[in-house]
């Protein structure tokens, strides 16, 4: 199944023609009381990583994953041109497949594609050699690069899936051609305005109170 064929599929199809949602991706840990991941600077300046973790939300099934597009955004704040901006890593893309892979590697490795690539954008493509392979728990999507400015702009910067543009394809001719997965989560990164920690400083002690009313 080439990448054409997927999203062939996914216009041609009906909603019978996707499994049922059982699997959320994660955009790198979850910090923070608002339940985001949050990356202060200056601790964090330069080269930074994070992972796309999937998770089983309901029963476990059968997926036979053979390949996937995932389409990235950065949403900077207003007036922001800069800050934070995807990056490549060590090698020479802003991807990589992880150490902890949810696509088969073995015994065909799996080729990675990178389909566009701006600051502010990436999407990419991650087939199977020909092997398929079920999705557990806390396995990786993708490992994506980023920047973070030492002049970056006060202000959230917000790093979202496009859901129109991520897509992934099963292999098993059993199965639906689509793999329904979640795409709710959502990055946050940047330097809070002063009014922002304090948002988060409050939501912090609610939190505390809600954990003490309740032991």
């Amino acid at each position: 199944m080439s990448r054409l064929l997927v999203r062939v599929g996914f216009l041609l199809c009906l909603a019978p023609c996707a499994a049922s949602a059982a699997l959320q991706l994660q955009i790198g840990p979850t910090n923070g009381t608002a339940g985001h991941d949050l990356v202060f600077p200056p601790a964090s300046v330069g080269l930074n990583f994070f992972d796309l973790i999937f998770h089983e939300t309901g029963p476990v099934q059968r997926e036979g994953l053979f390949a996937y597009d995932i389409a990235l955004d950065f949403v900077r704040p207003a007036g922001a041109n800069s800050g934070v901006s995807f990056v490549n890593g060590p090698g020479t893309t802003p991807v990589e497949i992880p150490a902890n892979p949810a696509i088969a590697m073995t015994p065909n490795p799996a080729s990675l594609t990178i389909l566009e690539s701006t600051p502010t954008r990436l999407v990419f493509n991650i087939t199977s050699g020909n092997d398929l392979t079920d999705i557990d728990e806390g396995e990786s999507a993708a490992r994506v690069f980023f920047t973070l400015a030492p002049d970056m702009t006060p202000g959230l910067y917000r790093m979202r899936f496009d859901p129109a543009n991520t897509i992934f394809g099963s292999g098993d001719p059993e199965l639906p051609l689509l793999i329904e997965v979640a795409l709710t989560d959502e990055g946050i990164f940047g330097i809070p305005e002063p009014s922002g920690l304090a948002m988060l400083g409050a939501a912090g002690v609610l939190a505390m109170r809600r954990r003490r009313q309740g032991a």
